[in-house]
Parts: structure tokens; C-alpha cells; sequence
């Protein structure tokens, strides 16, 4: 018999030479808007990307110009957000189906 091992796929992902480091990026970036941590060092993406300064930087413009993600600065900070969630509720918001009152309707 076989013994069930865990399995963590998402470090097999981060680990994996086939693997891009823009999507490795966008899951990490992922992992940290989980845990409502939305604060984005350098260090951090460097040691878990294991690249150097300028493709961490690089690869976050990248992501921002793709619309996937918004960087915004609190002092010398930079924080992110997923763009994809915020249109999200935009859009329930102001979709003229949901506001529309069907039992007016003639």
C-alpha cells in the first residue's frame, strides 16, 4: 500500500523551472491578497522569485499594464490590488438588470 502524501501544489508551481516568473508572480501575489497582505517589498518577491531587483520591478509594471493587478503608494510603500475584483463589484453595481424593477413592469 501506498502512504498519502501531502501534496502542496502551489510550492511545486513556485519551485518549477517550466514555469514562468510572471505567473509565478501573479499566484504569489494571489497567496499574499489571501492573507489581506497587500504590502509588496522588493525582498519578499526577490527571495521567493529568486530574481534581482529590477525583474521584480519589471515584472510588477508588467502585471499592472495587463490590468491585472493596481499599485498605489502609501508613503514609501507599495500595495496592490486585483483589478479584476473591484470591476467585479463595479459592475453588479451599476448593471441596469439588477436595478431594474420587474414587478412595475406593464
Amino acid at each position: 500500500m501506498y502512504k498519502k502524501q501531502n501534496v502542496n501544489i502551489i510550492e511545486l508551481i513556485l519551485n518549477s523551472k517550466r514555469v514562468n516568473n510572471y505567473t509565478k508572480l501573479m499566484i504569489y501575489l494571489n497567496i499574499l491578497n489571501y492573507y489581506e497582505d497587500y504590502y509588496i517589498p522588493n525582498k519578499k518577491i526577490m527571495n521567493k522569485l529568486n530574481i534581482n531587483k529590477k525583474r521584480s520591478i519589471c515584472l510588477l509594471k508588467k502585471l499592472e499594464e495587463d490590468r491585472i493587478i493596481s499599485i498605489f503608494y502609501k508613503g514609501r510603500k507599495r500595495y496592490f490590488t486585483f483589478i479584476a475584483k473591484t470591476e467585479e463589484k463595479n459592475i453588479l453595481n451599476n448593471d441596469p438588470v439588477v436595478d431594474y424593477n420587474w414587478l412595475e413592469e406593464e
